[in-house]
């Protein structure tokens, strides 16, 4: 069962767990999004904090519907939680549905916030762009890639497609204010990691709503 132990501020505070003064790691995006300044202190993102138990995986933490209810949203707790996961497990495709070490401090970005602020962006923006960087059928060929990408600072995220007899991973970095920023990122992308072949998508309202509320 997922115990939630601490709740406080995770744009501004640090936080003490078991005596020891740890502070949150956020990466820095490589792109400034347009919207940072809408989230006024109304809106600041809001964390609680999990210690890690014998079993615990990323995977069903974010599927516990006391989360997201989801596993696919492993890399938003990933994201936050860079440093912490990186020095404790080796990385690689499994990384997701491995166990991690019991008594590691797991920031879990509030369910209740991401969808205010997601509602609070949606309402002031109109048009949101993502990068497809890979589409499989199976979510852990999407994991390795997902962990270098945030190792580098890129907010990503997976979502779903259904056709007739395939339910596909699509493995995302977004999102983007405008197309000629996105372009920008899309070009990074390739000359960085090698990933020429991704290609911009101009995200739907309800993949937005879901995702964009994790962004900083």
């Amino acid at each position: 069962m997922l115990t939630i132990r601490l709740s406080l501020s995770l744009a501004t505070k640090a936080f003490v767990l078991a005596g020891i003064l740890t502070s949150l790691m956020i990466p820095c995006a490589p792109a400034s999004y347009a919207w940072e300044q809408s989230l006024d202190a109304e809106t600041p993102l809001q964390y609680t904090i999990h210690i890690t138990e014998k079993g615990d995986t990323l995977c069903d933490m974010a599927a516990s519907l006391d989360v997201y209810g989801s596993c696919l949203k492993w890399p938003q707790l990933y994201y936050y939680n860079i440093e912490e996961i990186r020095d404790a497990i080796p990385h690689d495709m499994d990384l997701p549905f491995t166990p991690l070490p019991p008594g590691l401090s797991i920031a879990i970005v509030h369910p209740s916030n991401v969808k205010e602020r997601a509602r609070k962006i949606n309402r002031e923006f109109r048009n949101f762009w993502t990068i497809n960087v890979m589409s499989r059928d199976q979510s852990r060929d999407l994991s390795e890639l997902a962990l270098a990408l945030m190792d580098q600072g890129y907010y990503c995220y997976i979502t779903k497609f259904v056709t007739e007899d395939t339910v596909w991973k699509r493995l995302r970095v977004g999102f983007f204010p405008s197309l000629e920023i996105t372009r920008e990122i899309q070009q990074e992308l390739g000359e960085k990691m090698g990933l020429n072949d991704a290609w911009i998508v101009k995200a739907s309202s309800e993949e937005v709503l879901e995702f964009v509320g994790f962004l900083e």
